[in-house]
């Protein structure tokens, strides 16, 4: 999988987690609102049962409240909207509930009674007792099953809180690899560069002394061509060192070629490195583009992360677990961002060494081309020295009178001849190494191909 793919999966588990954790304390928002409720009213039910009998006994009857009592005892089993209460659901709760309703209906009626007959206030009051202890069993259920489902809500935010932890793991993961793939691509692309400098610069030097011994070669010709009109009358004499001196002519011809075709190879080797370093410039424009992303991500992160802050604050006590959560994860964002606009700066100096890459190509590619035309004169110049030659043969009866100044000339083609060759086998050199160094090139830019 790419590293976007896994920052996309990263990101979008991120997110359903940071929903999951708000859902997590609205609910529980809600069922302690809830359990507080059912609490409280248990309560009510457990005092005003009490502050009922005593108006009782004190004469003062109240239909009022034992109405009230009904609709709350009522409530408290099958749930009521106008008390905001819920259906029970716990069957201890709910067992207690109806002993506590059975209770109620039996108080009532003795309570009928009382009113007709005062001699019952002592039942009366026994019952009440009965009935207290019922609704205070009632009220102790209803508070343990209201901190049992606070534990739940308390390890379900415990377990929520290990996934986050994980979660952010697996991004540092990410983005440790990240880095570490991104600092060798950026050595090897480094490495490389340097080395097509320095095989371009050692190619210019060699060029430069090719075009030296080519002027070297023009002044001995017009030495040599002097030197064999005063050796016609020899001709004779001389025919087979003057034909081994065309065979030597035909093989700097050859020579010179030769040159001129690796020059031609060099150009078309020096235009597929500008090629490869267009579309490696292509590839740092998706890398680019791959950090604005992170950079994007990182401020969404960061705003959901001080949302659930917010959200926290409002919690109170409860949320402040998660609050610690939500700072961390906003933390992570702010150092994502930060890693983001380091990725850029690193960006902008590679194109920097790219941009100075492509104008000693462009440079050496220009150096090639004058080498070329420069080599095409020197092939037009020994096709006057095979002229003269052939010259030489037809008049060579003079050549004995200068043959030694002959000799000498022959030498320094030799010389010349020579130093031509050791170019040319710089050059190929030079043209091997630069091979090298744009397989380093198209390995680097496969990388950082398979990378993204």
């Amino acid at each position: 999988m790419s590293v976007i793919n896994q920052l996309r999966v990263m990101v979008v588990v991120l997110l359903s987690f940071a929903s999951l954790n708000v859902l997590l304390v609205y609910v529980q928002i809600q069922g302690m609102a809830s359990d507080s409720r059912v609490v409280n009213f248990t309560g009510i039910v457990r005092g005003a049962t009490q502050r009922l009998v005593k108006k009782e006994i004190a004469g003062h009857p109240d239909d009022e409240l034992i109405a009230s009592l009904d609709s709350i005892i009522n409530g408290l089993i099958n749930g009521d909207e106008k008390l905001s209460l819920p259906r029970a659901t716990e069957r201890d709760f709910i067992a207690k509930m109806n002993e506590v309703k059975n209770e109620w209906i039996k108080l009532k009626k003795i309570i009928v009674e009382t009113r007709k007959n005062i001699q019952l206030s002592e039942q009366m009051y026994r019952s009440s007792e009965d009935y207290f202890n019922l609704t205070n069993t009632a009220a102790f259920t209803a508070e343990k099953i209201a901190e049992e489902n606070l534990k739940i809500l308390k390890i379900l935010q415990i377990v929520l809180f290990i996934c986050n932890a994980i979660l952010l793991g697996g991004i540092w993961m990410v983005a440790r690899q990240t880095s570490n793939k991104l600092n060798r691509t950026i050595s090897t692309l480094a490495t490389s560069a340097n080395e097509i400098a320095t095989t371009i610069e050692q190619q210019e030097r060699a060029i430069n002394n090719q075009a030296t011994a080519v002027k070297q070669t023009n002044t001995t010709m017009d030495e040599l061509n002097t030197s064999s009109q005063k050796s016609a009358q020899q001709a004779e004499a001389t025919n087979t060192d003057s034909t081994q001196v065309l065979k030597l002519a035909q093989s700097g011809i050859q020579t010179v070629e030769g040159t001129l075709a690796s020059m031609s190879f060099l150009k078309d080797k020096a235009a597929a490195v500008q090629e490869q370093i267009r579309l490696l410039n292509q590839q740092i424009d998706r890398i680019s583009h791959i950090s604005n992303l992170v950079s994007n991500v990182a401020n969404q992160t960061n705003m959901l992360a001080l949302n659930a802050s917010v959200e926290a604050v409002r919690a109170g006590e409860n949320g402040k677990s998660f609050g610690i959560v939500a700072n961390e994860i906003r933390n992570l964002a702010d150092r994502s961002k930060k890693s983001a606009l380091e990725i850029n700066a690193l960006i902008a100096n590679i194109e920097k060494a790219i941009n100075a890459t492509v104008k000693l190509t462009i440079e050496g590619t220009q150096t090639v081309n004058e080498g070329m035309k420069r080599t095409q004169g020197t092939v037009q110049a020994f096709q006057g020295v095979s002229d003269a030659i052939n010259n030489i043969v037809l008049n060579s009866q003079q050549i004995s009178l200068s043959f030694k100044q002959q000799a000498l000339a022959i030498q320094q083609v030799v010389d010349s001849m020579n130093a031509l060759s050791q170019g040319a086998a710089q050059t190929a050199s030079g043209i091997a190494e630069t091979k090298v160094a744009i397989q380093n090139l198209n390995e680097a830019a496969q990388n950082l191909k398979d990378f993204v």
